[in-house]
């Protein structure tokens, strides 16, 4: 998480913040998509709820290099989402379970994909 900025455009006074993930290397890359699939910025909600007992108005992953930018509004079912993979994240640290997750989906945005030996992308 880069910043939290006050939401200048928030229609609901209750939720006036926006958590700004910056991003460097997007190249063709999408923001719109990649914030829509992010489970890192969905973690970010959950966490700000927690800490300020509300939802942020909106995630927001920004370009660095270029102009462009992707948002997302996080619903309860995204806060649902990232609390499951925290909660499952805890349970396997505390089992001492450290097998990696080699999948298209948790490989797909790593900048390791490519030399990781665990990576879906060279099995």
């Amino acid at each position: 998480m880069d910043s939290i900025r006050d939401d200048a455009h928030a229609t609901d006074e209750s939720s006036p913040r926006l958590i700004v993930d910056y991003k460097s290397h997007m190249g063709k890359k999408d923001p719109a998509t990649v914030v829509e699939a992010s489970l890192q910025l969905k973690i970010y909600g959950f966490a700000h709820e927690r800490l300020f007992g509300q939802l942020p108005s909106a995630v927001v992953l920004e370009s660095i290099e270029e102009p462009k930018y992707g948002w997302k509004t996080i619903t309860e079912s995204d806060a649902k989402i990232a609390y499951g993979a925290v909660r499952n994240t805890a349970q396997g640290i505390r089992s001492g379970n450290f097998t990696p997750s080699s999948t298209t989906v948790a490989c797909k945005y790593c900048a390791h994909r490519n030399t990781c030996e665990y990576s879906a992308y060279n099995l």
